[in-house]
């Protein structure tokens, strides 16, 4: 059976563990707050980035970034709703041809 000193004793350092793992837990939180960056980048500064390592690869992004928000491009949009079904068709036997043509040499 515990005294009631020994029970006050008991409780206080259970406050005060709870009170060192909070204060433990606020100081692992500073120090990863002081470990982020500084400066996150906008959606147009990575889709920016994207397309310039998409145009280094001879590749281009439907998605593109204007002066007030980020679209469609509809340079793109165009060149897909412009072709008829017979065109697409063609450009597909097209790419084709081409392919066994490489594939031969």
């Amino acid at each position: 059976v515990k005294t009631g000193n020994e029970q006050q004793q008991q409780q206080q350092q259970q406050e005060s563990n709870v009170l060192d793992q909070q204060w433990s837990i606020e100081e692992r939180l500073q120090a990863l707050n002081k470990s982020l960056p500084s400066g996150f980048k906008t959606t147009k500064e990575r889709m920016s980035e994207i397309n310039k390592g998409l145009n280094k690869l001879g590749l281009s992004s439907i998605y593109t970034t204007n002066n007030n928000n980020s679209t469609y491009s509809s340079s793109s949009k165009l060149l897909i709703d412009e072709k008829s079904e017979e065109e697409q068709i063609e450009e597909i036997m097209a790419q084709a041809r081409d392919e066994v043509a490489v594939a031969k040499q």
